[in-house]
């Protein structure tokens, strides 16, 4: 195995087409932008790349947050694996993190001398069959009701972005969670990645009720990234109805996987948000954390 560091604020687009959109160029530079000290591990196998950790030099931690890690392997470095986190783990790094199970393999993972371990759960839809027949009984009742009233799904634009914004910073406000990001940022996203970011919204008649915000992560992989809805429509569980449009999009577009984002954090499950999406037909996999002790 041959390894090619980036050390410098230079990153190319040679390996953007291999990797998913967290670890292109476009991404990275931006994040550089923003005052990250950008770094770049690559791994080779012959002249194949095979995988990509990436990391900030200043606060020595990996970079792409949610339910993905630093590392990125792809199906010839599968067996490489332990040898590229040994690698990593004499970086010296405070926080290395691995995400190993959305993408179908490594379901167990060997100790980083040195290191603690904190696994989290993050949960997905195999994008395989229809949406409706996932649903538990009790999800099906919540779609139904939402088709019974009329409610309808349609894609949004960016034109829509404020009340989007808005509407999800709602309802994390509401809900206790940490804040959404800037409007400015969010739009910036959506400036920069025209074809991977989507956005979609359920409607009653005019009033938009819920939003969806998705990204296309990879040929194979979309990522559910922000949701919100209205308080007053939380008996009929718009977000239900409209993940199905969601979930058509990406089948449609070719994609295996429909991620739902992490069920807990640093290590504490939400059991709430955990239920809610094993009814949606969820399955779960692991986001490994490596700190340094």
């Amino acid at each position: 195995m041959r390894i090619v560091r980036t050390d410098t604020n230079f990153i190319t687009s040679e390996h953007d087409s291999v990797f998913p959109l967290f670890y292109g160029s476009t991404f990275l530079t931006q994040k550089i932008n923003e005052g990250f000290e950008v770094r770049v591990i690559d791994f080779f196998q012959g002249d194949n790349i095979i995988g990509r950790f990436v990391y900030d030099d200043k606060s020595k931690i990996s970079l792409p947050a949610a339910s993905f890690g630093g590392l990125y392997v792809n199906n010839e470095g599968m067996s490489f694996v332990k040898e590229m986190l040994l690698e990593l783990g004499q970086l010296e790094l405070g926080k290395i993190v691995f995400a190993p199970d959305i993408y179908g393999f490594c379901s167990v993972i060997d100790p980083i001398n040195g290191y603690r371990v904190i696994e989290d759960v993050t949960d997905f839809l195999p994008l395989d069959g229809t949406y409706y027949s996932k649903l538990e009984r009790s999800e099906r009742k919540r779609y139904n009701k939402c088709k019974r009233h009329g409610f309808y799904c349609e894609d949004l634009t960016i034109a829509d972005l404020p009340k989007i914004h808005s509407m999800i910073l709602e309802t994390k406000n509401r809900k206790g969670y940490p804040g959404t990001m800037s409007f400015a940022r969010l739009e910036e996203m959506f400036k920069l990645f025209p074809r991977e970011f989507r956005s979609f919204g359920c409607f009653d008649g005019d009033n938009l009720i819920a939003v969806m915000i998705n990204i296309k992560i990879s040929e194979d992989i979309f990522y559910n990234f922000y949701l919100g809805d209205k308080f007053e429509y939380r008996s009929y569980s718009p977000i239900v109805f409209l993940l199905g449009r969601v979930y058509d999009y990406a089948q449609l577009q070719g994609g295996r996987i429909l991620d739902l984002g992490l069920s807990s954090d640093k290590g504490k499950l939400n059991e709430g948000l955990h239920s809610f999406k094993l009814k949606l037909g969820g399955k779960s996999s692991n986001k490994i954390t490596f700190i340094k002790d």
